[in-house]
């Protein structure tokens, strides 16, 4: 049940929404197994469930037959988790991307832990509140995009271990 995806990072992206595109996505099955069909290229592998660690492969070439594994730490019996809350206003959908920094070398930017859409109503505001891995400093960065704005950031966000971050409200009302 844990989400794979095979993500593309470009720190040098002017849009933050585009400094890290996921382009396939996949849930794994009972034995952890799973298929991501993507073109030819180079694609980080990120790896996440709730109330899991997250994991990641940096680098890889997306030839038929590779197989990477990835290995997701079961949080729940040590609560090393928080979460993250906040609200969107504006009009249309809005997606929220959680992400974290590459901490391997030779990897550069960051990683998209999980994404959220939020269907925002005219005049009124959509909460999200998601669990995320406690982080040991700020290093969440967390993008909010709808179609045709700006995307807006929140850098430097902190996860601790059984609190709620909370965070400034993302308006996408113009």
């Amino acid at each position: 049940g844990a989400t794979v995806t095979a993500q593309v990072s470009n720190p040098q992206a002017v849009d933050p929404k585009d400094q890290v595109v996921v382009v396939a996505s996949s849930p794994t099955n009972a034995y952890g197994d799973f298929r991501l069909l993507v073109q030819q290229g180079i694609y980080n592998i990120v790896a996440y469930k709730d109330r899991y660690d997250y994991d990641y492969v940096c680098g890889v070439n997306a030839m038929s037959g590779v197989t990477v594994e990835l290995l997701l730490p079961d949080l729940s019996g040590v609560t090393d988790y928080g979460y993250v809350s906040g609200d969107v206003t504006g009009d249309g959908i809005v997606t929220i991307s959680f992400r974290a920094p590459t901490l391997v070398p030779g990897c550069d930017g960051n990683v998209e832990v999980k994404s959220i859409n939020r269907n925002v109503a005219p005049q009124e505001d959509a909460s999200y509140e998601e669990i995320l891995p406690a982080s040991n400093g700020p290093y969440y960065e967390v993008v909010a995009s709808s179609y045709g704005l700006a995307s807006q950031v929140q850098s430097g966000v902190t996860v601790e271990s059984g609190v709620t971050t909370f965070l400034p409200t993302f308006d996408f009302t113009y």
